[in-house]
Order: structure tokens, then sequence, then C-alpha cells
């Protein structure tokens, strides 16, 4: 996942917000590897939620935060016009980190 969508549901662009106090994660049922840019605050500010929330539920969840990354970054990161470093650095590691949970899938 390269985007947060943790509780609570009005961080997530949910206009609704009566009954909508927390994200249900009790129906995930795949493992969630999180891809996210420290610079990204609305990422930051539902980080904590979402990983209380996960632990709750007893479900794996394994978030990565890349320092001085940005909103995008996997996009950013390829850009040779990216003033930003850690964007590409982001996105390098971003990539290799998928491709070792990838392989490590089709292997169980």
């Amino acid at each position: 996942m390269f985007y947060d969508v943790g509780p609570p549901a009005v961080t997530q662009g949910c206009h609704r917000t009566e009954g909508l106090t927390d994200y249900p994660v009790d129906k995930i049922a795949v493992p969630i590897h999180g891809f996210y840019a420290e610079t990204d605050t609305r990422v930051m500010n539902s980080l904590q939620a979402t990983t209380d929330a996960m632990a709750a539920a007893g479900k794996y969840y394994d978030p990565a935060v890349y320092a001085g990354a940005d909103h995008a970054f996997m996009r950013l990161g390829e850009n040779p016009a990216d003033t930003n470093p850690a964007n590409a650095a982001a996105e390098q590691a971003s990539l290799k980190r998928l491709k070792k949970e990838i392989r490590q899938s089709f292997l169980h």
C-alpha cells in the first residue's frame, strides 16, 4: 500500500462522519505492506491509528516510512527534474522491498 487508508475515516477524504470513527480492518485477509513518505502529513497523522487498529484486529501490517520523501515519491523519484534526492532513494528502496515481498509471497 502506497497510501494509508487508516482511521479515522474523516482523514481519508470521507465527508460523512456519522458512524465512521474507525476504518474497519477486521475483514482484511492479506498481509499489508506500507510504503510511505515521511513528509506526507495525512499519512503520518493516521499511521499510528492504522498500526493500532491492525494490531488490535490481529492483522499483519508492516509499514515503512521513507525519510525525507514526498507524497507521490514513486513518480517523483523517477523524474530527473525532481530536486529532492530522498524521492529517488525512496523509490529505489520501495522497488527493492516490493520485489522481495512478491518473491516471498510466491514461495509460500
